[in-house]
């Protein structure tokens, strides 16, 4: 997979990801073996229980799984946090991955709760959401989202001009736009950056960008201060 740019990460952006690195320890510690169990038995003993629940599912009309409501305000508050987070730290491009995300939360609840029949041996046409499972799939999910975030920010975060080429003048000239002295919001940033015709998601990086370099400072959810 070659992905270029932040562009160019759009079109990845049902997947999920993963940032791993490699575990070097100098020492490699030997135990007594006290119990083998091969790996190829363990995994094969757990598909086959997976498989016969799926046989079981099969000739049954859907199973409805629900969240509580409760469970369904976390759930939304949550992911528009974590939107909001994301989008400003790294533009809107990442947005469209937060909300796979979020799908993708769904869909590991509907499987945690489908595996809770294998504990009750009961096969009900509706399925609520445990506590528990709800929040294992947001703890998984919240752990995603870092990898996403990792991989976003080593994608090149270059903004080319219609020539082609860089225009470090266009964002000096964003920067001094802004006004001095005082609060400013995200809306008014978008609006200096509309007039200069630089994107959203480029006004967006080049805020945050400042903010980390000290040029901007910010004072609180959304709001900024230039001088």
């Amino acid at each position: 997979m070659n992905i270029n740019s932040i562009k160019h990460f759009q079109p990845f952006q049902h997947s999920i990801f993963g940032s791993l690195q490699p575990l070097v320890d100098k020492k490699f510690p030997v135990e007594p073996l006290t119990a083998c169990i091969a790996l190829d038995d363990h995994f094969r003993a757990l598909g086959e229980e997976l498989y016969s629940l799926y046989q079981l599912l099969q000739p049954m009309k859907a199973v409805r799984v629900e969240m509580t409501p409760s469970q369904q305000s976390k759930f939304n508050n949550y992911f528009s946090s974590v939107q909001t987070s994301q989008m400003n730290a790294h533009g809107e491009y990442i947005i469209a991955s937060v909300r796979r995300l979020g799908l993708s939360a769904f869909r590991i609840i509907l499987i945690l709760s489908a595996l809770r029949i294998l504990e009750t041996g009961e096969i009900p046409t509706k399925l609520t959401c445990t506590d528990e499972d709800f929040y294992t799939a947001l703890t998984i999910c919240n752990t995603l989202m870092v990898h996403t975030g990792k991989i976003f920010s080593t994608l090149p975060q270059v903004e080319e001009n219609p020539s082609g080429h860089l225009s470090s003048s266009r964002q000096q000239q964003f920067l001094t736009s802004l006004p001095e002295d005082i609060t400013f919001t995200r809306q008014t940033y978008l609006q200096t950056a509309e007039t200069l015709g630089i994107p959203v998601p480029s006004a967006d990086r080049y805020i945050n960008r400042w903010v980390n370099s000290g040029a901007l400072e910010k004072v609180g959810h959304g709001e900024f201060r230039r001088g």
